[in-house]
């Protein structure tokens, strides 16, 4: 796990409202039904979109709770956020993670199909107490933000993401 920078830290009671662009829209989008705010990317935070699939590799599971223990693990506690429909994991990392994500020598990781999302992506968040499948939403929290300044350190999902495209590679060899 990583902080942001101290230029970063949001000032507002929750990072993810004020890394909203209208905090009180993003509050009604969370009072819904199903509990999810669009959040734009890129300027507090970045996420690493993982398909489920290299996750459950890495993980060895695909039972939702070994997996965010797994995750809860290697991503030293790390916020990440589930989307059982679109089979999705999402990591998130520091805003400026998308400059730097497809160097060179993270071709495992491009080859896994972890995408890191920045400027002008949004991300559906769902409400902070939806942290187990079936919880209300439609995603959940895998692994909770635990700190308003803490989010995932990209080298542990460089090393995350490898590990799963390692594990199906010798499941599933050419």
């Amino acid at each position: 796990m990583t902080k942001l920078p101290a230029a970063q830290n949001p000032p507002a009671a929750h990072p993810l409202l004020a890394a909203h662009p209208e905090p009180h829209k993003a509050r009604e989008e969370w009072a819904k039904p199903h509990g999810m705010m669009l959040l734009p990317l890129g300027t507090v935070f970045a996420a690493v979109r993982m398909p489920a699939r290299l996750v459950h590799a890495a993980a060895g599971s695909d039972e939702h709770t070994t997996v965010n223990r797994h995750l809860a693990r290697d991503l030293r506690g790390g916020p990440v956020i589930c989307d059982p429909c679109g089979r999705r994991y999402y990591a998130l990392v520091p805003a400026d993670t998308d400059a730097t994500w497809s160097s060179p020598n993270k071709a495992t990781v491009l080859l896994s199909g972890a995408e890191c999302l920045g400027l002008g992506t949004r991300l559906g968040v769902p409400r902070l107490d939806a942290v187990r499948p079936g919880s209300g939403v439609d995603s959940y929290w895998s692994v909770p933000m635990r700190a308003p300044t803490e989010v995932c350190d990209p080298a542990d999902v460089v090393r995350l993401c490898s590990a799963g495209h390692f594990a199906m590679c010798v499941e599933d060899p050419v």
